[in-house]
């Protein structure tokens, strides 16, 4: 019954795509090109995506890839997309965690055309899901990663200027509170990330290389794999194999096959499958077999017509290996040497469309664990007056972009901002620079905040544009575990690992509605605050000032190794955890304190270090580092 709706939606987007113009039929590929190039047409505006178009395409953005590899990730979970020559040889480092937070990086795939390569990154931990699409190509000669917002499962049209692609139910979107069947499933977008619109079913989604016909392929394994056919009399169901069952994920080969590891209890043969009457599929060749029990099984198989090669994934005794055998020769699948730790996974395979390069996803990891990726100096500096005018500050003083935005279901998100370049953006754009007074034995923070509305609430946190900043003087890892939030008036700022100052542009508070800290009252006036403290125990303070759309904060900051009895020795050389959040609320709450609303409506919570995966005051090792230096000298 789920197959037959979705198939009935399906087709009849089909009809309304051809009544507006969307559905380009390709030019068809004659008996050469389907053996010796690209089965690809190409996209509007570009020349055909014939080989040689392509492979000059494909041998530019790997030059590029090559030279500037991918900055390794420090995150505990994490998968990285690589780079080979599809003969074997040393894997390039091309995606980790291109944005704080997302270290997880799938599903490769490249454009027709070659010149581009669309993957999803995604967040490593489950309390927090996101998911993004990102876009990698050249502007002018130069890599560029364009984010286009939320997905999964990318995979461009054959005239490249559509992508389809998976919209994961758990992932926080724009259209969260927007009834279920109207959020997660199959949907296409436009090249750039516009014009969205939801398509039917749920899964993996392939488009064929003539464009005619889409795979949507069940999550569970071995998978159900529904064809969708958009011409009038072709033929459309889930797909039925004779003698064997779809493991892995199964990619298109050429136009009406496909490339998949087949098998009963396990894959133990690659085969191309004829789908053009899905509910009658037939096996037209076997590329590889399992000699026996002893032999890998085969996973992420994938077919280039222009080279007539197989590669697929082997995996046996936990180790996994590229593997190839050229459908022609008929030689025995040969292992791709590609350099990686033993144990790795390799997953995702994408074969360029000239047959000449690899992409791959694995959890090899190219950094060492528990390394702290946000760590910045901090100079020693002197003569500095609190009062938001930042002309007292060294000129050549570093400014660190704060751009890494919460996407926290039900409370926080990006708004109307997920698409701005938060480092120039009129909505929204911020960066701080840090330095400490050897003398004063304050840190000093100059926070400039470039906002169109400046807008501040007194009832919650989620109401009001403010500025929180954490500090750990200890530098560890210790996590305060037993927190919740009915413990916010009572428990102490001493009981906890970091100390959360927080300040509205504003004369008065009171600061998040909070009217007792620490069982104690707090008075109305007080601003900044510290949370679940006394600010008046500390020599923490702050200015600010507003001259058009940029809001300048200057704070003298003191660090503890335990508030409020033991300031922290600022000392070149000294370690201490440091993160600085800026929020931003454009119009004032429409639901209670704040939550719960419509995701154009959201306050952005924006940080500089990593991404908030528990409160940070609770978690010392969810901040980045600041790294006193020594006073210049004399």
């Amino acid at each position: 019954m789920r197959a037959k709706v979705v198939l009935a939606a399906w087709l009849a987007f089909a009809s309304r795509a051809e009544a507006e113009g969307l559905a380009q039929e390709p030019p068809a590929p004659s008996a050469a090109a389907s053996r010796g190039a690209v089965a690809a047409a190409g996209a509007p505006g570009r020349p055909d995506a014939g080989r040689g178009t392509s492979a000059a395409a494909v041998q530019r953005l790997v030059e590029q890839l090559r030279r500037y590899p991918a900055r390794p990730s420090a995150a505990e979970v994490q998968a990285n997309l690589y780079l080979i020559d599809a003969k074997g040889g040393t894997p390039t480092l091309i995606g980790s965690e291109p944005e704080p937070w997302l270290s997880v990086c799938e599903a490769p795939g490249w454009s027709h055309a070659g010149d581009q390569i669309a993957f999803h990154a995604r967040t490593g931990v489950a309390t927090n899901p996101i998911s993004r699409v990102k876009d990698l190509d050249l502007v002018d000669g130069r890599l560029r990663i364009k984010d286009l917002g939320t997905g999964a499962y990318p995979e461009f049209s054959p005239t490249d200027d559509r992508i389809i692609f998976l919209l994961p139910v758990e992932t926080p979107d724009e259209n969260q509170f927007a009834p279920a069947d109207l959020r997660g499933g199959v949907w296409m977008m436009q090249a750039d990330g516009e014009g969205r619109r939801k398509l039917a079913g749920t899964g993996r989604p392939r488009w064929s290389p003539d464009g005619h016909q889409f795979l949507v392929v069940s999550p569970s394994e071995p998978h159900e794999v529904t064809v969708i056919d958009d011409r009038v009399g072709g033929k459309s169901g889930v797909l039925k194999v004779p003698d064997g069952k779809i493991f892995s994920m199964p990619a298109w080969a050429e136009p009406g096959t496909i490339v998949a590891a087949l098998g009963i209890d396990s894959a133990d043969r690659v085969a191309l499958v004829d789908v053009s009457d899905p509910e009658n599929a037939q096996v037209k060749e076997v590329l590889w077999k399992r000699r026996d029990d002893r032999g890998p099984t085969s996973s992420y198989p994938v077919y280039s017509p222009a080279t007539r090669r197989c590669v697929f994934v082997g995996t046996w005794d936990g180790q996994s290996v590229l593997m190839a055998v050229d459908r022609d020769s008929k030689a025995v699948a040969r292992p791709i040497e590609a350099e990686l730790p033993p144990r790795a996974s390799i997953r995702d395979v994408a074969i360029s469309p000239d047959g000449s390069y690899l992409l791959f996803a694995s959890d090899a990891r190219s950094s060492r664990p528990g390394a702290r990726r946000h760590s910045i100096d901090a100079p020693a500096i002197g003569g500095i007056t609190v009062d938001g005018d930042l002309n007292d500050w060294p000129p050549a003083i570093p400014r660190h972009p704060i751009q890494n935005m919460l996407n926290l279901p039900g409370g926080y998100g990006p708004g109307n901002r997920q698409h701005a370049f938060l480092s120039t953006d009129a909505n929204l754009s911020a960066c701080f620079s840090v330095a400490y007074d050897p003398e004063a034995q304050l840190l000093y923070l100059a926070i400039i905040v470039r906002d169109d509305e400046l807008f501040v609430g007194r009832a919650s946190p989620m109401d009001t544009d403010a500025i929180e900043v954490y500090v750990d003087g200890l530098h560890t890892d210790r996590r305060y575990e037993t927190y919740d939030w009915t413990q916010s008036e009572t428990i102490d700022a001493g009981s906890l690992p970091v100390l959360q100052y927080v300040g509205l542009p504003d004369r008065t508070g009171p600061v998040y509605g909070v009217l007792r800290a620490a069982g104690k009252d707090r008075p109305v006036e007080q601003n900044p605050v510290l949370a679940f403290g006394d600010i008046t125990k500390t020599k923490t303070r702050m200015a600010y000032r507003r001259e058009g759309d940029v809001t300048t904060y200057e704070w003298a900051l003191q660090a503890f190794d335990h508030y409020p009895d033991k300031p922290t020795r600022l000392l070149p050389g000294v370690q201490i955890g440091f993160d600085v959040v800026v929020c931003d609320r454009d119009k004032p709450v429409q639901t209670r304190e704040g939550l719960g609303e419509a995701a154009g409506d959201r306050t952005c919570w924006m940080c500089w270090g990593p991404t908030w995966r528990s409160p940070k005051f609770t978690d010392p090792g969810n901040l980045g580092e600041i790294i006193l230096g020594r006073p210049p000298t004399p």
